[in-house]
């Protein structure tokens, strides 16, 4: 199969269309809570929480974290704890279950769009407070991200990878038809 030189200009013609068309996408930030982990069991009345910060954000610098800490649904800057650092302890923790929250917020405190916020559930058990049978009580399951974990924009980049992998196959992938020649 010899390809023609016309053939070969429409080839880069689409392929660059495609690339002129398609979307980029800056990835957004995101934040993960290293500590405590989903699930874990922490003993003593005190929690460390660690957080994993997107490498181009600075904070102090381009925002800050805010903490949340078994808080009532609606979670705002008043009762969240502000902190410029990807680190918190929280101290005199009651034993239970409990449920930590991170939002990621820019230099004047305001969500960022979308919102950059991570949750993990846990427990905590302080001594003398075991749960029956001495041993601590139940550890809530495991949560993780589910199937579609992905985000949205990672989805719309395999959609058009897809489709353009379609078009590119309609237009040059199919086989011509030949008509049938009479027989005489």
């Amino acid at each position: 199969m010899t390809i023609t030189m016309h053939q070969l200009e429409r080839l880069f013609l689409y392929v660059g269309l495609f690339f002129l068309i398609t979307p980029t996408y800056a990835q957004s930030p995101t934040v993960s809570i290293i500590s405590p982990a989903p699930g874990e069991v922490v003993y003593g009345d005190s929690i460390t929480a660690n957080v994993r910060m997107p490498d181009n954000f600075i904070l102090g610098q381009d925002g800050y974290l805010y903490f949340w800490l078994d808080a009532p649904l609606e979670r705002d800057s008043s009762n969240a704890v502000i902190v410029p650092e990807a680190q918190h302890t929280f101290a005199q923790v009651t034993s239970g279950l409990h449920t930590l929250w991170v939002e990621l917020v820019n230099q004047n405190y305001a969500s960022l769009s979308p919102k950059v916020e991570a949750m993990v559930e846990f427990e905590t058990v302080v001594e003398g407070l075991a749960g029956p049978g001495g041993g601590p009580g139940p550890v809530p399951p495991q949560t993780s991200g589910g199937f579609l974990s992905v985000s949205s924009n990672t989805v719309a980049v395999i959609i058009l990878i897809g489709v353009a992998i379609v078009v590119l196959w309609y237009l040059f992938g199919r086989h011509k038809k030949v008509s049938p020649t009479k027989k005489t």
